[in-house]
């Protein structure tokens, strides 16, 4: 994907640049896009890394609970939609 968005960038002689670190995302959603983009290139600033043993960083105190990590996804194909009511 990155060659075709790029593709035409280069060719007209525009340099490459990309990241080689992020500083905003939990390491448990900049995974993918280092994976994807950056070929594992990318890395995650040494205060998010901190995340990964569970300590400091990005790591919100509720991450703690196994329903609800950095990053989750839920099948919601069998839901129905219910309409929302205020209660002031």
């Amino acid at each position: 994907m990155r060659s075709l968005l790029l593709s035409p960038l280069l060719q007209a002689g525009y340099p490459l640049c990309m990241l080689s670190t992020q500083y905003r995302m939990h390491p448990a959603i900049s995974a993918w896009p280092a994976a994807f983009f950056y070929s594992g290139q990318l890395l995650d600033a040494p205060a998010l890394a901190a995340t990964r043993d569970g300590v400091g960083g990005r790591a919100a105190p509720w991450h703690a609970h196994p329903r609800l990590p950095p990053l989750a996804f839920w099948d919601c194909r069998e839901a129905s939609a219910q309409p929302l009511t205020m209660k002031c």
